[in-house]
């Protein structure tokens, strides 16, 4: 199995922990976040509307810490993106964290209809798979790449008004 790779410029050179909400456009290596993104396809998400984060598609997986042939690649790809190797970037930026829930997938889809208003009272760090190629008087502009959301602070992603599809995945994370 290949993991899931960070693009390895951010490696290399990670940047700064700035204040309030950070985007970095190019977290994962080429061809990860379609790997991902297909795996995520596959599961079996519903509507859900949370009082703190909004209205959107949601479905929670749980990976197995062994490879298992029954299960796409790219779950185990998440799995060790969220787990492993976006806290230990962070670390490297100055932010020391690990998943509140190692080995949970929290895949989440802006669909039309979706909207967000987070405003977590943890770390927050939603990877985006598939970005937005759309106009953004559509709304549900999620940006691809990795946004992290620090406690308090607020994102705001506005009504998808056409039938149109972004993935995610979200990783809550605990300062360590």
């Amino acid at each position: 199995m290949r993991a899931a790779r960070l693009d390895p410029r951010l490696m290399l050179a990670p940047p700064p922990l700035t204040e309030g909400v950070m985007v970095l456009p190019s977290l994962l290596a080429e061809g990860a976040a379609a790997v991902i993104a297909q795996a995520v396809r596959g599961l079996p998400m519903g509507a859900v509307w949370e009082p703190d984060t909004g209205l959107f598609w949601r479905c929670e997986a749980h990976v197995p810490p062994v490879l298992d042939p029954q299960l796409p690649e790219g779950f185990f790809w998440a799995s060790r993106l969220m787990d492993i190797e976006l806290p230990r970037l962070l670390a490297r930026m100055g932010l020391r964290v690990r998943a509140t829930r190692p080995g949970v997938i929290d895949a989440i889809a802006l669909r039309k209809g979706s909207w967000l208003r987070m405003q977590p009272s943890e770390w927050v760090a939603l990877i985006g798979l598939t970005g937005s190629p759309w106009p953004q008087e559509w709304g549900g502009q999620l940006s691809a790449g990795l946004t992290l959301i620090p406690p308090g602070a607020v994102v705001e992603v506005g009504v998808l008004t056409k039938h149109v599809e972004s993935l995610a995945l979200r990783c809550r994370l605990e300062e360590m």
